[in-house]
């Protein structure tokens, strides 16, 4: 699963029971488009360019 967003400002990312929260997100990519996903129990986060 993936999602993606044009202006990440969520609190809490979650996929398959797997959580980020805001605190763990680096600072660049608030505010950004961003594409989640989950890689090996992971929650990833990208910018989308």
């Amino acid at each position: 699963a993936r999602i993606f967003c044009r202006d990440f400002h969520a609190e809490l990312v979650a996929i398959a029971g797997h959580y980020k929260v805001l605190d763990d997100v680096p600072m660049d990519l608030r505010g950004k488009a961003v594409q989640v996903w989950l890689e090996q129990d992971q929650i990833k986060i990208a910018a989308l360019d």
